[in-house]
């Protein structure tokens, strides 16, 4: 019996609903596929009108955005079924036995993260290239490197889980900005001595955003990586690191000069046909120097 939980945002995904639907009925798995819409525009909310009518299916509309950690605690008070298949909104399905793929581990206490993939070819708009380039460089992961390092190759947007560990263990909803909430989660199950299993069944990430939203959500998640890190939460990522090492060696105030006389030529090659992420490791490290002093400043 498997609860399979979309949180909805700005995206059509009956296209996923139906696969998801005659994927279960084909394997004959007793199922319900539930999305929730975290305040969409009402052209996209009007496009997923009709998933109601989808077997098994349950559509639910919120009036405002309540964001990516609420809305997946949400959902979970929603599912009916022990087993909770979580998956983005903007996923596409390349395996015609996804589900059956997670079957085996459905007596599992353990989670299950199935990965993210991206499409073979690059898109043809360059808006779109930086995000594309990341994901299939950064994200983009067999299980066998991701297993390497459990915890830190995690992320929220396929994944399989018991009810009572993610009820026992909510996404931390203190963070409203996009970013590093799956990160925090998946250190918070380490803690516990709860194990996630990486196996090879991605899903497509469809959704990819053009490089100002890519470039503003990166400037988001390192607001959290600082929230998380000011509440005693630190999520030891490299960009925490480097900032460790700039202070220790007095380096900051010259990377910081550094950084805003460089920031435009960063920000033009990562709007180009050719971005490249080392610049934009250098970009999200200068900007978590800017808004770690600006912090400073108005705490003291």
């Amino acid at each position: 019996m498997l609860s399979i939980l979309i949180p909805v945002y700005n995206f059509e995904v009956g296209l996923l609903v139906m696969q998801l639907s005659e994927q279960c009925m084909a394997i004959g798995i007793a199922y319900e596929i539930v999305c929730a819409d975290d305040g969409s525009d009402e052209i996209w909310r009007q496009k997923n009108a009709s998933l109601n009518n989808i077997n098994s299916c349950f559509y639910i509309e919120l009036n405002q955005n309540i964001g990516r950690s609420r809305i997946r605690n949400f959902l979970v008070q929603k599912a009916k079924y022990d087993k909770l298949l979580f998956l983005d909104c903007d996923s596409g399905l390349r395996d015609e036995n996804f589900i059956l793929n997670y079957v085996e581990y459905l007596n599992t206490r353990d989670v299950v993260f199935g990965g993210r993939a991206y499409q073979d070819s690059a898109p043809e708009n360059p808006e779109f290239l930086l995000h594309y380039t990341y994901g299939v460089k950064r994200e983009s992961q067999f299980a066998e490197t991701r297993n390497q390092n459990v915890y830190r190759s995690f992320h929220s947007n396929n994944f399989l889980v018991s009810r009572d560990i993610i009820l026992k263990f909510p996404f931390d909803e203190s963070l409203l900005l996009y970013g590093h909430e799956d990160t925090r989660w998946a250190l918070n199950l380490e803690k516990n001595n709860i194990e996630i299993l990486h196996i090879d069944n991605p899903v497509i990430h469809l959704g990819l955003e053009d490089n100002n939203v890519f470039l503003r959500k990166q400037c988001d998640a390192i607001e959290n990586i600082i929230k998380l890190k000011r509440s005693g939460n630190s999520i030891g990522s490299k960009v925490e690191d480097a900032y460790l090492f700039l202070e220790e060696f007095y380096f900051l105030n010259l990377y910081r000069l550094i950084f805003s006389w460089s920031e435009r030529q960063l920000v033009r090659n990562l709007m180009s046909k050719s971005p490249n992420l080392f610049f934009l490791d250098i970009f999200r490290l200068g900007i978590y120097c800017r808004i770690w002093k600006k912090q400073q400043e108005t705490y003291y």
